[in-house]
């Protein structure tokens, strides 16, 4: 690979395991976001920074992947590792784990589940149980959080989105197939 890749599958209704599986056999590494781990427990790395997500998940984590968050007190509680995050204002745990793969060395970031609407439902996994669920208010903060998050980072990685019918375009939208075949030469 002439590029260092990392994809990362946040919980949009748009992803499937066919697609995380494609990355699996091309090899290619996997954050999963919060319960996205359950989808693909193969995974690298889970990171889920809401400190609320860990309280009710964390025992519920049977994947061997590094487990990460960008709070503090979580990663004090269950001993998982601290990703500092060197952003201000508030952002998702899906916006934050751009940044997180930035810091493994990622070159090509690969989105799936980033669907940033509810046209198609909340989670590929259904509602949260005990946390809050997705509404059409915060999916407009993550549209303008991803925007500014776009604008800042995009002369430093190559970020490709390839969520079939998402509603977030400040990444270019593209198949993963082609994607891949892109990251493989």
């Amino acid at each position: 690979m002439s590029t260092r890749a990392i994809a990362i599958c946040a919980s949009g209704p748009s992803l499937c395991s066919a697609d995380v599986y494609r990355l699996r056999n091309n090899n290619i590494p996997v954050v999963t976001v919060n319960s996205s781990w359950m989808i693909y427990p193969g995974c690298q790395y889970i990171f889920a920074g809401d400190h609320a997500w860990w309280n009710v998940n964390y025992h519920r984590v049977y994947s061997p992947a590094e487990k990460w968050t960008c709070s503090e007190t979580a990663a004090g509680a269950y001993s998982i590792n601290y990703f500092e995050r060197r952003t201000e204002g508030t952002f998702s745990s899906g916006a934050v784990a751009i940044l997180f793969a930035m810091s493994l060395g990622a070159e090509d970031i690969i989105l799936l589940g980033y669907d940033c609407s509810l046209e198609k439902g909340i989670h590929w996994h259904g509602q949260h149980t005990g946390l809050h669920n997705p509404t059409w208010d915060s999916v407009q903060r993550w549209k303008a959080e991803f925007e500014m998050l776009a604008s800042e980072i995009k002369r430093r990685v190559n970020i490709v989105n390839c969520s079939p019918g998402s509603r977030l375009n400040c990444f270019p939208v593209v198949s993963l197939e082609s994607t891949i075949r892109r990251v493989k030469k």
